[in-house]
């Protein structure tokens, strides 16, 4: 899912209003700590990755940006837990800075150990060539179906690969960790209806490695958060869609604008930017109460 519009929804979660009074010390807590949260994140990620090759290309400033992303909202995620379990343990012996950061470091450490595979199983599709890319991109990071590797080949005027060949590529990228032994109907794939009843259906083919089920409910839950996103764009000016893009670069290849930026571009003070993304936050979670959507069950 695009970590950039999970920050957008949890920068609208943090946004006063509606809250429960029972956690809002805590969300005061991450509100008022969030810029340097962002930072620390940011900080421990050119950490992770400054042994890269590099280090200076356009390239790596964007994998900064996204890894960061992830990471703040790994730690945004683990910070709400169970009712802000790990802040309620909290107990002033230290800074509240010094104890986020040791949160940020185990998240970040995490993170780092998850990706490993990933890595492992990016370089093997790479070696696969064109196919091994494409079933890697769409299938492994997306967690879409092979029906979509097909349409991308279609689309593009090449020879379309057969169910058998791209269901031999996904055993090839997760290499040692293969098929379970119970994965010849994982890779047969699952029906699920795409217009909630109609006789139009799809092969889903989860990562090998996943529930099935839960892949399927990872991918309505992208669905629905595209959906509401779509929605809250569709009810802002020109001017606000602008201004949100500039902070989150909601697209993939965008990197998001720091404040003073976004001040040049509009030619307004600091202090103004900071104040017309508040309240354009806030008219989005206006939105989202209308609507009855909590930010909580979208992810």
């Amino acid at each position: 899912m695009n970590h950039k519009i999970i920050r957008f929804f949890r920068a609208i979660e943090t946004i006063q209003g509606g809250i429960p009074a029972s956690g809002e010390r805590f969300r005061e807590m991450v509100r008022e700590n969030l810029e340097y949260i962002e930072i620390q994140c940011r900080r421990a990620v050119r950490v992770q990755l400054s042994k890269l090759p590099s280090t200076h290309s356009e390239e790596f400033d964007i994998l900064i940006e996204n890894e960061s992303l992830e990471l703040s909202n790994r730690v945004l995620d683990k910070l709400k837990e169970k009712d802000f379990q790990i802040l309620r343990q909290f107990q002033g012996k230290s800074k509240l800075t010094t104890y986020l950061s040791a949160i940020i470091s185990r998240q970040a450490v995490d993170m780092v150990r998850e990706k490993k595979g990933r890595i492992r199983e990016k370089e093997r599709a790479a070696a696969m060539g064109k196919i091994g890319e494409k079933v890697y991109n769409i299938v492994f990071r997306q967690g879409l179906s092979i029906v979509e590797v097909q349409k991308d080949f279609l689309h593009r005027g090449l020879p379309v690969p057969t169910d058998g060949v791209l269901l031999e590529a996904i055993d090839k990228i997760k290499g040692s960790a293969g098929i379970p032994s119970d994965g010849n109907d994982i890779k047969k794939g699952f029906l699920s209806s795409v217009d909630g009843g109609g006789e139009s259906f799809e092969i889903v083919v989860p990562d090998t490695g996943s529930n099935p089920e839960k892949l399927f409910i990872d991918t309505k839950k992208r669905e629905e958060v595209e959906r509401v996103f779509g929605d809250l764009m569709d009810g802002l000016s020109g001017e606000e869609r602008l201004i949100l893009r500039m902070r989150f670069g909601f697209d993939e290849e965008d990197t998001p604008k720091k404040i003073p930026e976004i001040a040049s571009v509009l030619n307004i003070d600091e202090k103004a930017v900071y104040k017309r993304i508040g309240n354009i936050l806030a008219k989005c979670r206006k939105t989202l109460s209308l609507q009855g959507v909590d930010i909580n069950e979208l992810f």
